[in-house]
């Protein structure tokens, strides 16, 4: 079957204003389904069922969904489901020789749960019972991937000051956030808007200058409106892509004085045969003053490389994978020229290719290549200006340069590469030399350069660290699930051309060579998964150590990280159970042991007879050495089935290794309406005290007192007194005796009210 391209181009109209490249604008989609699918326009559907992801635009704390619709006439939506390999299978009865005269429309939606910010794209299936004319049924089946995007707000407009509208700069740059916006008197005012679309639905029309609606003896500021275009009766899909846009306008000269900038957004929908529609208006502050009372021209400017938060690794590089870098400036002026150098900090890579983005877009670029890095030459020939930008080392700049980066040929793996600017250089439009600022936050935020890091590094999400959520990511990818758009190569550990359950394997190891942060990460705390180690069991010339992740049906992955005494003993070894459907392995070191489990079969298995991941340590002791000495847990990482970072309470979770001491578990849930659960363990059988205190170091309930046998044992406390009253709201203690040692873990309670 062939594709289907539409196409509507849209040329600019012309105003008193500079838009960087934005001379015509193509809304285009290709629609490609494979079998009998047929292209309907947006949404897409197969056999009159069509479907798409809800709600639009989605945010971090959205659910999102794939919503399937079709008239009951002649489609019955029968069930819907998302498979243990990540895929949304719909099942239907569709008889398509019935022509309905009325839609009698029905839906059936399967939740697929909350996305970081990003681009994504989920597999679905379609099952059909088909019936014809005769009433014979034959089954059709058609696969189809599903594109959504995750923004950061879901507003339906969405814009930090106005609907798509992320900055406006009215005058000249502000040097610091909180300082007033100002410009010259005497002289038209600048005025600087820029924003971003998030699909190709919506495009900038035009800026205008209108006259102030306001009349009095004074001139008062023009008004700037913006208009978005948007076409509800195109039928394309729309491309869930961010566009960033910018524009630049000049309203009339003013006064000395305190003014406010009104600024409108309207929506021109060319299918709704009605004026455009307004969709925000806001009022900015800003000051004119005396040219003599402002600094002269020329000012200063800021530069940096954009950065990936949460990591070390900006973008990643291999051989046919190029990396990418954004180069963005601040500038307290508007810019017409910029040049300067880039530079390695070590050999290994190249830049192959550098390009104009942002408002530099249309701008002439010259560029070479340098024995370690390349320099460059960019200025405006048509009147054109890099717009002034505050420099809050929190905002994003302007963003000008787009550099490509390829490994070398015939050069091992480039672990770290640092990529800096140098020998940076402006002008003004008037010519005014402009330089860098001598500013001493320069030496707090850091050196602003860009660090390139090899794609083998098994970061499959990108964020500068390997871990257990890119291990659940490899595994769905691989199993046809949901996967990020930014995979590249670092799912091919091996580097043998083949992306399978061996890589995941090889990354596992990989993550395990890493050392993780400390505490436990993760969005919330997870009632449903705990950790707990058994009692330590004396066998000869050494301890055996079990160790339990229960609620393993949750996970995507789940790392441990275990502390033992290495003056006193070795690992003999760790046996870690098969359970169908997951991948466990162990590494250790002096004093550590890691251990993993990662869900990666097509079917893992969820039996809650199996529910448990288990391990146990074999722990030699050393020649001449004693008994004696803890083992502990000392950090954990846990992932969901989907990828996002899972807390677990692992603190607190320390076992002796001779004696007859105690150990007692953070209770959970821990802040508790009423009820929290805990467990005790014995490294030999002893009598066991356990009890809570309040903060006065009064008992106010036994949770038990008796003789208990050496193991692991689970208690609840429901929140009351031993006389039955609640015990209200507050901190209390849980102690647990026994032996001769206490241990002491707190609670707070918050009664419901």
């Amino acid at each position: 079957m062939a594709c289907i391209t539409r196409m509507a181009n849209r040329p600019a109209r012309t105003a008193r204003f500079t838009v960087a490249a934005l001379t015509s604008l193509a809304v285009f989609a290709i629609l490609c389904l494979p079998g009998s699918a047929r292209a309907q326009g947006n949404p897409p559907s197969y056999l009159g069922i069509s479907w798409e992801v809800v709600p639009h635009p989605a945010c971090p704390d959205s659910v999102v969904r794939i919503r399937f619709d079709a008239c009951h006439c002649n489609v019955d939506l029968k069930s819907v489901e998302i498979t243990s390999e990540g895929l949304v299978v719909l099942r239907a009865q569709v008889a398509p020789f019935i022509v309905c005269g009325v839609c009698d429309p029905r839906s059936l939606e399967v939740a697929l749960g909350k996305f970081a910010v990003g681009n994504y794209v989920q597999k679905i299936r379609i099952d059909a019972d088909v019936v014809d004319s005769s009433g014979t049924t034959h089954p059709e089946s058609a696969s189809f991937d599903v594109p959504f995007s995750v923004l950061e707000s879901c507003l339906k407009y969405p814009g930090r000051i106005l609907p798509f509208l992320d900055q406006v700069i009215i005058g000249r740059a502000i040097e610091c956030p909180d300082c007033p916006q100002s410009a010259c008197a005497g002289d038209s005012i600048d005025v600087f808007l820029a924003g971003a679309f998030p699909n190709t639905c919506v495009w900038l029309e035009e800026v205008r200058v209108l006259p102030s609606p306001v009349v009095g003896p004074l001139p008062q500021p023009d008004v700037v409106e913006i208009v978005y275009g948007h076409n509800s009766c195109l039928r394309v899909a729309c491309n869930p892509v961010i566009t960033p846009w910018n524009a630049h306008v000049r309203i009339g000269q003013l006064l000395p004085g305190p003014y406010g900038l009104m600024v409108e957004t309207v929506l021109n929908d060319d299918c709704a045969g009605m004026a455009p529609e307004p969709i925000g208006h806001a009022t900015l502050p800003f000051v004119v003053q005396s040219c003599d009372s402002l600094p002269p021209p020329g000012g200063c400017m800021d530069a940096r490389f954009v950065q990936r938060p949460g990591g070390v690794c900006d973008d990643f590089v291999a051989p046919g994978q190029p990396g990418h870098a954004t180069f963005e400036v601040a500038s307290a002026v508007p810019l017409a020229g910029l040049q300067g150098s880039f530079v390695f900090d070590r050999p290994g890579l190249h830049v192959s290719a550098i390009e104009t983005t942002g408002a530099a877009s249309g701008f002439q670029l010259f560029w070479d290549k340098d024995s370690n890095g390349a320099h460059f030459v960019l200025y405006s020939d048509d009147g054109r200006l890099l717009p002034p930008h505050i420099r809050d080392w929190s905002q994003p700049w302007e963003p000008v340069l787009r550099l490509t980066v390829d490994q070398n040929s015939g050069v091992p793996s480039i672990d770290q590469v640092r990529f800096y600017f140098d020998h940076l250089l402006g002008a003004d439009s008037t010519g005014h030399e402009v330089n860098l600022c001598p500013h001493p936050q320069r030496d707090e935020v850091g050196d602003f350069a860009a660090t390139f890091c090899s794609a083998g590094s098994c970061d499959a999400n990108h964020d500068g660290r390997s871990d257990v959520r890119d291990l659940v990511i490899m595994a769905m990818c691989i199993w046809g699930g949901v996967c990020p758009d930014t995979s590249g190569g670092a799912f091919d550990c091996d580097g043998n051309g083949v992306v399978d359950l061996s890589d995941v394997m090889c990354c596992a190891h990989h993550v395990l060579d890493q050392r993780p942060p400390g505490g436990e990460k993760g969005d919330s705390l997870d009632d449903h998964v705990s950790v707990a180690m058994g009692a330590p069991r004396a066998v000869d010339g050494g301890w055996d150590v079990p160790v339990f992740v229960n609620g393993a049906s949750h996970l995507g992955a789940a790392r441990l990280d275990l502390s033992y005494p290495s003056d006193r003993y070795d690992i003999a070894g760790v046996d870690l159970p098969s359970v169908p459907g997951w991948l466990a392995l162990s590494q250790h070191g002096e004093g550590s042991v890691a251990l993993a489990w990662i869900a990666a079969g097509s079917s893992p298995t969820m039996e809650p007879e199996i529910d448990v991941q288990r391990a146990l340590l074999h722990l030699q002791l050393k020649p001449g050495a004693k008994d004696g000495g803890d083992i502990s847990i000392a950090s954990g990482q846990f992932a969901s089935t989907t990828g996002t970072a899972v807390k677990v309470a692992t603190a607190g979770l320390s076992l002796p290794l001779a004696g007859g001491r105690v150990a007692l578990s953070s209770p959970l849930p821990n802040p508790s309406s009423g009820r929290t659960s805990f467990s005790v363990t014995l490294s030999t059988a002893a009598a066991l005290d356990v009890g809570v205190f309040d903060a006065g170091g009064r008992r106010i309930a036994t949770v038990f007192h008796g003789d208990a046998d050496a193991g692991v044992r689970s208690f609840t406390w429901d929140g009351r007194r031993d006389s039955g009253i609640a015990a209200g709201s507050g901190l209390f203690f849980v102690r647990a005796e026994a032996g001769g040692t206490r241990v002491t873990s707190k609670v707070l309670l918050l009664s419901p009210r």
